[in-house]
C-alpha cells in the first residue's frame, strides 16, 4: 500500500464515535455495582459501547497507518504495535517530544515525579 494522505474526515468521524460511546457509558449507573446490575441491560450495553468505541479507535489508527505510512490490512494487535512504534520513534506526524517524554515518565517504575 502506498501512502496517499490521511483523510481527516474519516479520523474525525471515528473519533466522534468513540466520544459518543464514552458519553453513553458515562450515562450508565456506575456509582455502585448493585445499581449497575439492577437493570439486566446495563452489562450488555456497556459491553456493546466498549466494543464499538475500541473498534472505532482502531479503525482510526488503521486509517492513519494505512494512508499516512502505507501500512495496510493490519490486524488490531499489529495496528496497536505499529502506532506505538511510529509515535515513539517520532516518525508519526502526531508524535511530539513532549508526549514521548511524558510516556516514558509514566512507564518508568523508578520515576519520582509527583
Amino acid at each position: 500500500m502506498t501512502p496517499t494522505g490521511v483523510d481527516l474526515k474519516v479520523v474525525h468521524d471515528r473519533l466522534a464515535i468513540v466520544a459518543a460511546c464514552v458519553a453513553d457509558l458515562r450515562r450508565l449507573p456506575l456509582s455502585a455495582l448493585q445499581e449497575f446490575r439492577a437493570d439486566w441491560r446495563n452489562p450488555a450495553a456497556a459491553d456493546s459501547l466498549l466494543r464499538r468505541a475500541i473498534e472505532a479507535l482502531f479503525d482510526a489508527v488503521r486509517h492513519l497507518l494505512g494512508k499516512g505510512f502505507g501500512l495496510g490490512a493490519l490486524e488490531y494487535r499489529e495496528a496497536a504495535r505499529l502506532a506505538v512504534e511510529k509515535a515513539w520513534s517520532g516518525t508519526a506526524p502526531w508524535a511530539s517530544a513532549s508526549a514521548r517524554s511524558q510516556d516514558s515518565a509514566i512507564a518508568s517504575p523508578t520515576s519520582t515525579e509527583t
